[in-house]
């Protein structure tokens, strides 16, 4: 063979391989050879004794096989094993081999952290598809797919944390089989899309109100065609007529006929991009007006509360329809207080930095004019609260709502190039954020300010607890940017845990005020327990928490309003970490 040389020889005691060949019968071992121009090789030399008839030792057979290619290709492997177990390690996403029945028989570091457990250990004695996948359907399908064609792309599927958490997943996987053919194990990746997942229902949520609004809105231009002459035939018959009764009949028609234009106008608004005229608008000043209008009009049980700083930017809009804006929510708003309440209006600057922007299909980067009409009423149950900006959706009774004050604000606010979002809690409350983009010239002036540079941390360990996992991301990879090192727990329980174990490295924690569980008020008093001096932070999207927690007598270093930007979390925590 090329890379194999047969020898003979005379037994000769000076020589090592002889010498062994005599006493053992055989010799195996890996040697250095020379070539004759001087190049050294590598080689596995195999040697054992020749007798003759009478069993005399006369020599030795050997033989030499040049190992070159060999320690080449097993040095490849090595380093192929090296990538492979560093791609395993490493890797954002999960990579994962099960049994046919689901036992995990392994799974990269991202899975155990995606999963919410301690240790690979721990998550190896959980059954993927009976304590990780539970929907029924998505196993059967999952398994068809694979069985059937040894693969599955891209297949979407929903997982459940440790906590009870629910993500959305995408798998990647083929079927591991053996010699025979049959399917033995499946391995493959996950990827997690939660995030992309409520961005795509945000983008088919705003398509769908677009369709609905355009359709609503060509209905309705007919049915002002209709009205029309019926308005202006009882103004001319009523001229006409001099008997009461049929006068007040020509009233009652005429005011429901009106009442019926009215309806038609805001579908109409609802429907087409309805621009109005464009100048430049002082939100505080409506707020003032609706203020008023609110006082006056509204059931002396409801308590008027306004947050008007005196720098709020303008905005480039139509006063008429941002006054609708604010006359909808704060009609909504009393109707959600039968029983009295507090009604809270209020405006300020911020500026929504990428991070944020990323999280709302609606928003981009920049100066907004933020907004803000809140109650302390009964709130809206997370089933439905997805759809209360659908155009005559509506949870009143027949007679006492139409459906479409909140569609014609969502319609308002888009046409301004703004977008809105919506924190409620049954029992608790609701608040609106109304995000209108500021004037060029606060587009000039934040420029100007966003000069400001903050100071990267020193390594402080920041716990983060929040039961949202895209504000858990996105709070903890900013800290991470900005040079803070971070804990993350999805619970109250969680949180208390890292603390005792980390007690002494952490600094500062922030903590969501709204988790299941364990609530952000059990979870500061449980932290105060255990370091009466820690420095904590609370976030909530409801203002109503922030007065909560002082009537509690809970001590916090600062509160955080949701959705915060970055400039916002890095701000207040530097004044906390320095306080």
């Amino acid at each position: 063979g090329r890379d194999v040389s047969i020898l003979y020889g005379t037994v000769d005691d000076s020589n090592e391989v002889h010498r062994a060949t005599l006493v053992r019968g055989a010799y195996v071992r890996e040697v250095v050879n020379r070539r004759k121009n001087g190049e050294l090789f590598p080689s596995l030399l195999s040697a054992s004794l020749l007798k003759d008839a009478n069993g005399e030792v006369i020599g030795y057979m050997g033989i030499s096989r040049d190992r070159t290619m060999e320690q080449r290709a097993e040095e490849e492997l090595r380093t192929s094993e090296e990538k492979y177990r560093t791609l395993f390690e490493e890797s954002r996403d999960v990579i994962f081999m099960c049994t046919l029945t689901g036992t995990l028989l392994d799974i990269n570091p991202a899975g155990v952290d995606l999963l919410g457990y301690a240790s690979k250990k721990e998550l190896l004695d959980v059954n993927l598809f009976q304590g990780v996948i539970l929907d029924l359907g998505e196993k059967e399908a999952y398994h068809h797919a694979l069985d059937t064609n040894g693969f599955v792309r891209d297949f979407r599927i929903t997982l459940v944390r440790k906590d009870g958490k629910k993500l959305t997943v995408t798998v990647t996987a083929n079927a591991v089989r053996n010699s025979r053919g049959s399917i033995v194990a499946y391995r493959g990746i996950m990827r997690d899309v939660t995030e992309r997942q409520q961005l795509e229902q945000q983008l088919m949520q705003s398509q769908k109100l677009e369709s609905i609004g355009l359709l609503a809105g060509g209905i309705a231009h007919d049915i002002n065609n209709v009205l029309t002459p019926i308005i202006v035939g009882i103004e001319f018959l009523k001229g006409k007529e001099t008997n009461n009764e049929a006068r007040k009949m020509f009233d009652m028609i005429g005011t429901s006929a009106r009442r019926g234009a009215e309806i038609v106008k805001q579908v109409l608004t609802i429907g087409r991009r309805v621009t109005g005229e464009r100048t430049e608008v002082q939100l505080k000043h409506l707020l003032k007006e609706m203020a008023k209008v609110a006082v006056e009009t509204f059931p002396k049980s409801i308590r008027m509360q306004t947050s008007l700083p005196d720098d709020v930017w303008m905005v480039s809009g139509d006063a008429t329809q941002l006054h609708q804006i604010l006359l909808n929510l704060c009609v909504n708003a009393r109707d959600a207080m039968p029983n009295g309440g507090t009604l809270t209006m209020g405006a300020k600057n911020v500026f929504l930095d990428e991070h944020y922007a990323h999280l709302h299909v609606d928003a981009k980067p920049g100066p907004y004019v933020l907004l803000q009409v809140s109650d302390t009423g009964s709130g809206i149950p997370g089933e439905i609260i997805h759809k209360i900006f659908e155009p005559f959706y509506t949870t009143k009774e027949p007679g006492k709502g139409t459906g479409l004050g909140l569609s014609t604000v969502h319609a308002i606010v888009k046409n301004h190039n703004g977008f809105v979002n919506v924190y409620s809690e049954v029992g608790k409350g609701t608040r609106f954020n109304v995000y209108l983009p500021a004037h060029q010239n606060a587009v000039m002036r934040e420029q100007e300010r966003a000069g400001r540079v903050f100071s990267n941390g020193n390594g402080e360990t920041i716990l983060v607890v929040d039961d949202e996992p895209s504000v858990l991301e996105i709070t903890t990879a900013t800290l991470e940017k900005f040079g803070y090192k971070t804990l993350r727990a999805c619970d109250g329980t969680q949180a208390i845990a890292l603390f005792a174990k980390n007690r002494g490295e952490v600094r500062a924690v922030i903590t969501d005020m709204s988790m299941p569980v364990m609530d952000g008020s059990s979870t500061i008093k449980a932290l105060r327990r255990i370091e009466s001096n820690a420095k904590i932070i609370a976030a909530s999207g409801l203002a109503e928490h922030k007065s909560k927690i002082e009537v509690a007598g809970l001590r916090v270093e600062a509160f955080l309003e949701k959705p915060y930007t970055a400039e916002a979390l890095l701000g207040t925590l530097q004044e906390v970490l320095s306080s």
